[in-house]
């Protein structure tokens, strides 16, 4: 494979259409994957890959089976190409991994070399839907998506029959969150603890969701500074509904789940009247932490991490009324 890189002449994936003789691009392959033969042939029916470029453009690309010997020790899913003499067809079908208008067709007359390991393309290109566009009356379902989620449930392989043709699938099921959370420390009269609330829960107390709360702070490229609509939370009494592990019982576990929560005064106050809390505790609580630097408490307020681990599937809900100490924003990594 020749080292010889054209530089002049590079198109862009958003531009590629069948009226531009000559076309040649630098894309990164981020997925690839092969279809089997029908025959008894050790090579593939053809390779599919998705390509992408520094723009963040993507578009289709496959090899049919004449050409498959030639492509198949060449192209590498996550490597960097100059490709150029390629055909352009419609982006046609019921599943569409991009949304341009157009696919490519690697050909005999196609030219691949390798680009250096610095390449500034992207190794992924994600873009995210949020379950709640999935769901939207009218999404267009043809078009494949990337969510992020935790994989809850695989079913059986099934078969399904239609127009005398039979094809096998199997069912998989996943939980998907908005991907932010907030890390609470609360105290009640008997100990401290850290509940975690993800974005759905927080947007029905804060009226906001954590994006809409990081963004000023994104814009301004500063996140050393913690929301004032999340400094308000201190101090602050809410009632909350919580997911415990039993396993974890009788034992004092580091976090737990919020399932819901509010700062309704009047559920609160019906919640205390149910189960009385020793407001002295509380109080003492309070004059300790504000001894103390407001700085330090707040340290590290939106910080990445790794999810939670994945709770067990045998749990129960428990009410508790706490007070808001220590906060701390997170990003789904």
């Amino acid at each position: 494979m020749s080292l010889f890189i054209l530089m002049a002449g590079i198109h862009k994936i958003a531009d590629i259409n069948p009226t531009i003789d000559n076309l040649c691009v630098h894309i990164r392959v981020i997925w690839l994957w092969t279809l089997p033969s029908y025959e008894n042939s050790p090579l593939p029916y053809s390779i599919e890959m998705v390509w992408l470029d520094e723009d963040g453009g993507k578009i289709h690309a496959s090899v049919k089976k004449a050409f498959v010997s030639r492509f198949v020790n060449l192209l590498e899913e996550g490597i960097s190409y100059q490709i150029r003499y390629f055909g352009v067809g419609l982006n046609k079908g019921y599943f569409k991994t991009t949304h341009h208008e157009y696919v490519v067709n690697l050909n005999q007359h196609t030219d691949v070399h390798r680009l250096p390991e610095s390449s500034s393309i992207p190794r992924h290109g994600f873009k995210f839907v949020s379950f709640d566009t999935l769901n939207a009356p009218g999404y267009d379902c043809t078009y494949l998506v990337d969510v992020v989620g935790y994989l809850t449930g695989i079913g059986n392989e099934k078969t399904l029959e239609k127009d005398e043709k039979s094809t096998k699938y199997t069912v998989i099921e996943l939980e998907i969150d908005d991907g932010y959370r907030i890390k609470l420390g609360v105290i009640d009269d008997s100990d401290c603890a850290c509940f975690v609330v993800f974005d759905k829960e927080a947007k029905q107390v804060l009226g906001k969701s954590c994006v809409e709360i990081l963004d000023p702070l994104l814009l301004k490229g500063d996140l050393s500074d913690t929301p004032t609509l999340l400094l308000n939370l201190i101090d602050k009494t809410f009632l909350f509904i919580i997911e415990v592990q039993i396993s974890d019982n009788p034992h004092f576990s580091p976090s737990y789940k919020v399932k819901k929560m509010t700062d309704n005064v009047d559920l609160i106050n019906k919640f205390k009247e149910a189960h009385p809390i020793q407001i002295n505790l509380l109080l003492e609580f309070s004059n300790e932490v504000a001894a103390n630097d407001e700085s330090e408490l707040l340290e590290n307020a939106i910080t990445p991490t790794k999810r939670l681990s994945s709770e067990s599937e045998e749990s129960k809900v428990e009410g508790d009324t706490s007070n808001s100490k220590k906060i701390k924003i997170e990003k789904e990594t």
